[in-house]
């Protein structure tokens, strides 16, 4: 078994094993992974490098989740390769550029990442599309409509429950929303990540404290921006 197939078969023992928690696993099923690593191959690899790879694997797991959709395009179990003419493969690149990563690539651990990290995945897309909105709503200075809500409770982003209608009579504030969009999961995120994410996203100065003032005083809202 080559490495990384090692690496996945060793995470999906460890998530069997409990040692996987909401989207992150223990430092104990990383420090397994190193192990295992380190002594089939007889190397000196650390968590970093593991994470690295991951991420790698990941992204393109993401990559093909957006190709699967994508007319003239299909997967061969087989050679676990997706296939598609050149003309189709030039449209698709030229669209995205990173889907050249995949182009002729031998998927191999394809179904274990899945396995792993299917639901995980599924969960961003909902809070990526949930923070998007309130990031529209923000910069547009508009309130949120009844139609917004709708399409949040649907997609399972926010529980109409948590909304208080009655404090504002134009509708949700912005802090509404966001209590209501992390009321379907919560992270608890350190002062030190919190404003590595902020300085992220651009912001500095005073709006950097107020930002900053606002997420460490009311956690549970950081689970809307990241």
């Amino acid at each position: 078994m080559e490495m990384d197939g090692l690496m996945l078969e060793v995470l999906k023992e460890q998530k069997n094993k409990g040692q996987k928690e909401d989207r992150a696993f223990s430092a104990e099923a990383y420090r397994k992974v190193v192990d295992e690593i380190n002594d089939k191959f007889s190397l000196n690899i650390n968590k970093s490098k593991v994470l690295n790879r991951l991420k790698t694997l990941k992204e393109q797991m993401v990559l093909t989740k957006e190709i699967e959709q994508k007319s003239g395009v299909g997967w061969n179990d087989i050679t676990k390769t997706f296939e598609a003419t050149a003309e189709v493969w030039k449209l698709i690149c030229l669209a995205n550029p990173k889907f050249k990563s995949i182009r002729g690539k031998h998927l191999y651990h394809l179904d274990i990442l899945k396995e792993i990290y299917d639901k995980d995945m599924a969960t961003e897309v909902r809070e990526e599309t949930a923070k998007q909105n309130v990031r529209r709503w923000e910069r547009e200075n508009t309130d949120i409509s009844i139609e917004d809500i709708d399409e949040l409770q649907a997609n399972n982003e926010v529980h109409l429950e948590n909304f208080n209608l009655f404090d504002n009579e134009s509708g949700p504030t912005t802090p509404d929303i966001a209590n209501a969009i992390v009321s379907t999961s919560a992270e608890v995120w350190k002062t030190c990540e919190i404003r590595a994410a902020l300085v992220k996203l651009g912001l500095k100065g005073r709006p950097l404290f107020q930002a900053m003032e606002l997420l460490v005083a009311n956690p549970t809202f950081v689970g809307v921006f990241w």
